[in-house]
């Protein structure tokens, strides 16, 4: 039995995402293999000292997740981190900083990883420079570019850790697979190669509650799912859903919330925020962003909520 927990990497998920994993043999995670993580885990390296030899992006979420990682482990679950197409990122990076060049790069999949790593940071430095100076539509077209980027990095990364997920998986043993929400992609090739997983989106008792939908998507993860099963699509839709991401972008929390047990912030926040862009049209998107491009988060969302509300 393998489940599959769609989640998002916020202190807030924490609860529900330990209910679920609790319930399995076995946890693998989406993150590349650290150094020190065996360690952590079992308590002879304190956590402070492992989240310093890794690169976690949000500081609070990463201390909790370390801690419920040690509780499951002390409860005989075992954790792993499956994540091949990181593994295969982090053996490049290091690669590099031992005064390797592109060029070295020849193996599979090393050379596939490194060709999805660098078109994805292009076209992400691309978005960041027109956003800084560029007009709507050109900002819109380099949304799209970076969709279509993100949406193949996805692929092959779920593609690479689906022949993990299946290599590994050991007959009448439960695991749950830990993924980011928007990795949809792994649930048709794991279907490719033979196996059925049990789909959980971890805070679907929250969005259920707050919007009457198991989750909340934004117009840009929207945007990515098209891209992930139709790399080819175009239409005024894609444009009108790129243009939404961009005043979405603007009006939702970026940083961590501070959140106390029962209460969910972000989701908050980003339902919020889906229901101030769902109504724009591209128009409105363009008059909108030209008003709050300059100004921070909190004074955009309330200039957008003046407008829309």
């Amino acid at each position: 039995m393998i489940t599959l927990g769609l989640t998002t990497y916020r202190p807030e998920a924490i609860p529900l995402t330990e209910a679920r994993m609790v319930e399995s043999d076995s946890v693998w995670l989406e993150e590349p293999q650290t150094p020190g993580f065996s360690e952590m885990l079992s308590g002879e390296l304190d956590i402070d000292t492992y989240l310093q030899l890794t690169d976690y992006g949000f500081a609070q979420y990463a201390q909790d997740h370390c801690r419920l990682l040690r509780r499951l482990a002390g409860k005989g679950v075992a954790v792993s981190q499956v994540d091949p197409f990181m593994d295969e990122l982090v053996r490049i990076h290091e690669f590099f900083a031992s005064g390797g060049t592109p060029e070295q790069i020849q193996d599979e999949p090393t050379l596939a990883v490194y060709e999805a790593e660098r078109e994805w940071t292009r076209r992400l430095l691309a978005f960041y420079q027109a956003s800084a100076q560029a007009e709507f539509d050109r900002i819109v077209a380099t949304v799209q570019s970076f969709a279509r980027a993100d949406a193949a990095r996805g692929r092959l990364r779920d593609t690479m850790r689906a022949a993990v997920i299946c290599e590994k998986a050991v007959s009448g043993k439960s695991v749950y697979v830990e993924a980011g929400y928007i990795h949809f992609s792994l649930v048709n090739e794991l279907l490719r190669r033979g196996v059925r997983p049990r789909i959980r989106f971890v805070l679907e008792p929250v969005y259920r509650r707050l919007c009457g939908r198991r989750q909340a998507l934004a117009p840009g993860d929207i945007l990515t799912w098209w891209y992930l099963f139709h790399p080819r699509a175009q239409g005024n839709h894609l444009d009108r859903l790129a243009a939404q991401a961009l005043v979405y972008n603007k009006i939702v929390a970026k940083e961590e919330l501070e959140t106390v047990a029962g209460e969910y912030p972000h989701a908050v926040d980003e339902v919020r925020a889906v229901g101030l862009v769902k109504g724009l049209e591209y128009a409105a998107c363009r008059e909108v962003f030209n008003q709050i491009r300059a100004l921070p988060t909190e004074k955009a969302r309330h200039h957008v909520e003046n407008m829309v509300w």
